[in-house]
């Protein structure tokens, strides 16, 4: 009995210290590193304006560290097409026939919410603060930007949700809050394929517009 209730509080002593120990940077960087390569839906909401009815959108998403992004927006009205390569983004707005291309480590540098999906985690989470919060089967990390390291971020604050019950711990969603209070919600349903890598290469179409950015 003695050896029981020892052994008890032994290991209740370990799972507090455990808990203590916790880096929510760390796990948010682990779960990151665990989503290698991920495809499937996604179905977005953006808020602008507490006056103005939310922006619903539904599409296809490939991801593949290191670098490689591939978002096709299925809304009829506003089609929105972006690819990354490791290198160079591109926004293709079909229905302004243009062609927005983007140095992609300069997105990364200014803090973009995409690079958390593709870009090096460990250059990544160290600019921000994170806090995690467990609920059932499923992790969320809340992501603030540290304003001694970045002067004009891109957010005010980040939330990506994992799957914990799943293998490898899937991304289920994320939230962003902008500087201007609008808010974009995405939640994921993972496919069980393995990315195309057709899907990172883009080819402007003939008559488009290209516009550089630095």
């Amino acid at each position: 009995m003695q050896y029981l209730r020892h052994l008890m509080i032994t290991g209740l002593s370990f799972l507090f210290l455990q808990c203590v120990w916790a880096d929510p940077t760390q796990d948010l960087q682990r779960d990151l590193d665990a989503n290698q390569s991920l495809t499937g839906t996604f179905v977005q909401t953006m808020t602008a304006d507490r006056v103005l009815a939310p922006i619903k959108s539904t599409g296809r998403f490939a991801l593949k560290r290191p670098g490689n992004f591939y978002w096709a927006s299925d809304d009829s009205s506003h089609p929105l097409l972006i690819i990354a390569n490791g290198k160079t983004i591109f926004v293709y707005d079909k229905n302004l026939k243009q062609v927005t291309v983007r140095n992609q480590k300069n997105t990364a540098q200014s803090g973009s919410p995409a690079m958390f999906l593709v870009g090096d985690t460990k250059e990544i989470v160290g600019n921000y603060q994170v806090s995690e919060t467990l609920n059932g089967k499923q992790i969320t990390y809340t992501i603030t930007p540290n304003k001694k390291k970045q002067a004009n971020p891109l957010f005010d604050q980040l939330f990506i949700t994992f799957n914990i019950a799943a293998t490898e711990h899937p991304i289920s969603a994320m939230r962003i809050i902008d500087a201007l209070g609008g808010v974009n919600e995405i939640s994921f349903t993972r496919s069980t394929k393995k990315p195309d890598e057709k899907l990172f290469t883009f080819v402007p179409p003939a008559g488009v517009d290209l516009v550089k950015e630095h």
